[in-house]
């Protein structure tokens, strides 16, 4: 049967203590190369992972990691301890020089680390990666097939059938036909198909619902802590006619200005972010719309 169970890229962890990578320079978990005189080659670790000698010259970020975890293909799970593939298709990583992309099936195409930090032709780590992709991919397509216990026949999964009369025995197609036929019988692609239908709903609901919480109350935040700040604005420049002498008056008369300018600049920059953030929730409205339902 199908599993919705979300593998770990182990690839993306320190070798030394299993913390998820940083997707970002200078985080305490940034992937960092190391020449460590007890590995045969050089290991990425984060950042922090000191101790044996590791990092006796200026560490140097891995950079092709860090591209590879911002990409949209993977996120961290829900314990945060490592990343897992989303629904996005993942890109190979290519050669920044020819622009081919790295494969371990082909000595010619195996990637290598440079002491830059960027990747260039046989890295440890990211052929560690690469192993782990296709082992994933196999695992998936093996997923995806069962045998036919009448006759043996290997055969996709959303091409059998389970006859309940005996046993929920796992049939392909002619099996059914020719001795099955009066049997309760089950379409297993109606039921990967609910499946697969639950759990898109259990992730993508925790996703948007949880915006319905946080939204209106740091609106109401924000219109209560607007409305204060111009209060209080308003009630410094108010106290400008009981102040006494012109240097005084001066003085606070700047201290206001300065006060108007900040509120003007948070304000302008708030409209600004909320104006892309509108326009990115209508591009995704259109894209909805014009995807195949």
């Amino acid at each position: 049967m199908l599993t919705s169970t979300q593998q770990i890229f182990k690839s993306f962890n320190c070798p030394k203590c299993d913390t998820p990578y940083s997707k970002t320079a200078g985080a305490e978990n940034t992937p960092t190369q190391t020449i460590c005189s007890f590995q045969e080659f050089p290991e990425i670790l984060h950042s922090l992972s000191n101790g044996s000698g590791c990092f006796d010259r200026e560490p140097t970020p891995s950079y092709y990691l860090m591209e590879l975890l911002s990409s949209e293909a993977f996120k961290l799970d829900r314990q945060g301890k490592g990343y897992v593939q989303t629904t996005q298709s993942i890109t190979i990583p290519e050669c920044p020089v020819c622009h081919q992309k790295y494969s371990l099936r082909d000595a010619k195409k195996e990637p290598c680390i440079l002491h830059c930090g960027h990747t260039a032709w046989g890295e440890n780590r990211l052929k560690t990666f690469l192993r782990e992709l296709e082992e994933k991919s196999t695992q998936k397509e093996a997923e995806m097939k069962s045998i036919c216990e009448d006759c043996g026949k290997e055969v996709s999964l959303l091409e059998m059938f389970q006859c309940m009369d005996c046993g929920g025995k796992m049939l392909c197609s002619r099996c059914v036909c020719k001795n099955h036929h009066p049997h309760q019988i089950i379409d297993l692609e109606v039921v990967e198909t609910k499946k697969l239908e639950q759990v898109t709903r259990e992730t993508i609901i925790p996703q948007i619902e949880v915006y319905n919480v946080c939204f209106p109350e740091l609106q109401a935040n924000l219109i209560k802590n607007f409305n204060e700040c111009q209060k209080k604005i308003l009630s410094r420049t108010d106290q400008l006619g009981y102040l006494n002498g012109f240097a005084e008056v001066n003085e606070q008369q700047k201290a206001c200005m300065a006060f108007g300018e900040r509120f003007e600049t948070i304000c302008e920059k708030y409209l600004g972010e909320l104006r892309s953030f509108n326009t990115g929730i209508e591009k995704l409205i259109d894209d909805i719309n014009e995807s195949p339902k």
